[in-house]
């Protein structure tokens, strides 16, 4: 009698049954408790803002961060309106001035405008930073080294330089009656660039405070989102 062999195929693998399928693995948004932890006044980071407690009722910081929440959106929404109009003196005046649409006393009055707005601009930013830090302060921030409560943006290291390049970056503007052509050659092409076009450029890049203004009221910038990872 002859016995038959069978095939592989024929037999049940129980290494299928054993294997279970892999499931993908599920974000979960964890509570991000870095927040609460202290830095180390001996530590590299000790020129770090702590998160300390505040001594106030719940009812008290809710009030008070209710209306900071809205004096902070009337400055962030002047800063944006005053930066459209000055990118837009600033672009009439660049292209009039091209095409010779405008005289040098016309210009020279949108210049003036473009330099009393940026005079302006450079306080509501600096109101605007304020009031950020306050934010964070009534959330428990506070500088290692202040003895004063709150701390001051002079102890906020990162955001006082942001707030320094804000101001450095607005600053730079197109004096009335002043003006300066450079005329490149090349190949028989006559190129002419004055110093109003790089200035309107710079002035155009402060489309940034219109774009902060918008990612400020966002859910991605919420108070419920900072919580978070």
């Amino acid at each position: 009698m002859s016995a038959s062999v069978a095939s592989p195929r024929d037999l049940l693998s129980t290494r299928s049954l054993d294997k279970e399928p892999k499931a993908k693995p599920i974000k979960v948004r964890r509570f991000n408790s870095k927040i609460f932890e202290r830095v180390p006044e001996n530590g590299a980071n000790a020129k770090a803002l702590t998160l300390q407690h505040v001594e106030l009722p719940y009812e008290k910081k809710r009030k008070r961060a209710e209306k900071l929440r809205i004096r902070s959106f009337r400055w962030a929404l002047l800063n944006a309106v005053l930066t459209s109009v000055i990118i837009v003196c600033a672009f009439a005046d660049n292209e009039l001035s091209w095409y010779g649409h405008i005289s040098v006393l016309q210009s020279s009055g949108l210049r003036a405008l473009v330099v009393s707005i940026s005079v302006v601009q450079v306080a509501v930013t600096v109101k605007c930073a304020k009031n950020k830090l306050k934010r964070r302060t009534l959330q428990g921030f506070q500088h290692l080294k202040s003895t004063l409560y709150p701390a001051s943006l002079l102890y906020d290291r990162s955001h006082l330089l942001l707030l320094l390049a804000e101001i450095a970056h607005i600053g730079i503007v197109m004096p009335p009656w002043v003006d300066y052509t450079v005329n490149i050659e090349h190949n028989d092409f006559h190129y002419h660039l004055t110093a109003s076009d790089f200035v309107t450029i710079a002035i155009f890049l402060r489309i940034y405070h219109i774009f902060n203004f918008l990612y400020s009221q966002s859910p991605y910038h919420s108070q419920r989102a900072q919580f978070y990872t």
